[in-house]
């Protein structure tokens, strides 16, 4: 159900106009099953979580400027429906720290669109770009291994209009710490996409610098923690095998890229990420996948490979792997099956996700 409201009076009263504001948003939840095999803490967990999206809901609108201008604005608010990580109420944000999703005012016009506030990385909307799965809840998305980059805060984004073809967008975002960390610029960042789009054929490039607030080490890799978005599992049982060498002021890099190809029957699509630390270490991956409709049956399968090198440290190496079957119900409902799995090669450990659930849109 989408429902068109009457503007906030007080933005009525200064611009003399209305503005339309949509309500929108998705509600998802499934029967799973996370495991652990190979490590010294196995376990099995059965619950309730979302695998193939997230629940949320959407405040959006637009207002006519005038002069070829348009005001644009988004609120999005995660949904905890089954409660799980023990907050009092479903608006809150999930256990990976990105539950408030997207919240950004912006102006558009033939130049192109600045937005600003709390809005997703270049990159990161590069390495789903070409995943049938996109960033889902599931263990296995190897051209995403090591990004950690989904949001920017106190953010500013220009995206460019099409040119034959082509478009970029920009990001800058601040990390607004306060004086004790060492680098005025700590938590800042930058990023840039170039993307090209032609009939069936789409690819992207895209790269994110930040500079790292505060002397913690940060996880190079985790096959024990949830997916991009959305929490994975409902436990505290991680196993991290590598973790960067870091330090306050130090700075990430993370290259994504992908490139996807829609034949008609199938469509097929290549991804991958690059992490590096200025100390040396390093991760990456990359992924292949096919996705296939037939009638109201939509089958994908993703597969790949990743590894990650702390500095001075031996390399762990990793292979995974994602499915999917999506049964349309309607054009705003569907039930799935999905799963997969990340296995550490080199630890012989082994991560897998899997369910059943009701994906409804409004």
């Amino acid at each position: 159900m989408k429902k068109t409201l009457v503007a906030i009076a007080a933005a009525a009263a200064v611009t003399g106009a209305m503005a339309d504001v949509t309500i929108s948003g998705n509600l998802n939840q499934a029967v799973t099953s996370d495991s652990l095999r190979g490590g010294t803490n196995e376990y099995t967990v059965q619950g309730m979580h979302s695998l193939s999206n997230d629940s949320f809901l959407t405040f959006s609108g637009t207002e006519d400027l005038g002069n070829g201008l348009t005001a644009k604005f988004k609120l999005e608010q995660a949904l905890d429906l089954n409660n799980s990580v023990g907050n009092s109420t479903i608006f809150s944000a999930n256990t990976t720290g990105n539950g408030n999703r997207e919240a950004w005012a912006g102006v558009s016009s033939d130049i192109g669109t600045f937005s600003f506030g709390n809005q997703y990385a270049p990159s990161f909307l590069t390495a789903i770009g070409a995943d049938p799965m996109g960033a889902n809840n599931i263990k296995g998305a190897m051209g995403n291994l090591g990004i950690s980059t989904v949001l920017g805060g106190n953010s500013i984004v220009y995206a460019s209009p099409a040119f034959n073809g082509f478009t970029v967008s920009v990001m800058q975002n601040y990390g607004a710490n306060e004086s004790t960390h060492s680098g005025s610029n700590a938590g800042n960042a930058y990023g840039y996409s170039l993307s090209y789009a032609n009939g069936p054929l789409n690819a992207s490039y895209a790269r994110h610098e930040q500079t790292i607030s505060g002397g913690a080490s940060t996880n190079l890799v985790d096959i024990g923690a949830g997916a991009l978005v959305g929490n994975a599992s409902g436990t505290s049982n991680h196993v991290v095998h590598t973790a960067a060498d870091t330090a306050d002021g130090d700075t990430r890099t993370e290259q994504t890229y992908s490139v996807s190809y829609d034949l008609g029957v199938v469509k097929v699509g290549y991804w991958g990420s690059r992490t590096e630390y200025t100390a040396g270490d390093k991760v990456q991956g990359q992924s292949g996948a096919i996705s296939a409709p037939f009638g109201n049956l939509t089958l994908a399968y993703t597969f790949g490979t990743g590894s990650a090198t702390p500095n001075g440290a031996a390399t762990t190496d990793y292979t995974g792997y994602q499915y999917s079957a999506k049964y349309a119900l309607s054009k705003k409902t569907y039930v799935y099956v999905e799963g997969g799995s990340i296995k550490d090669t080199t630890n012989s450990e082994t991560r897998q996700t899997y369910g059943f659930g009701l994906n409804h849109s409004f």
